[in-house]
């Protein structure tokens, strides 16, 4: 199979290549690396800092369920007498549901 060289006419045409370079690197060079390899010293201040951000989280996480979710909260508990209309409605509510708006 032989390949034609792209002309730079901004269009390929039927066996044009074009190659474009593309760096690709497992991990920073050394140089732009803001510690060097190994342990990092961490100070009590940071230490401090992320076992109050767990804590936080742990906290957030154990209470949420003492809060009803917005959207069931306006679920009709009664089935609706106008299976129809109800399922229009869930249909429109799917529909708009990108939109943010109920």
């Amino acid at each position: 199979m032989t390949t034609k060289q792209y002309d730079g006419d901004n269009i390929l045409k039927d066996g044009e290549v074009l190659n474009v370079p593309m760096l690709l690197m497992d991990h920073a060079p050394p140089q732009i690396t803001r510690h060097a390899p190994g342990a990092m010293i961490v100070g009590d201040a940071d230490r401090d800092e992320r076992e109050r951000t767990i804590e936080t989280r742990k906290q957030q996480l154990s209470e949420a369920w003492r809060s009803p979710v917005a959207q069931q909260a306006d679920l009709p508990t009664e089935p609706p007498a106008d299976v129809d209309a109800a399922y229009e409605a869930r249909e429109q509510r799917l529909v708009n549901a990108w939109k943010g708006g109920a």
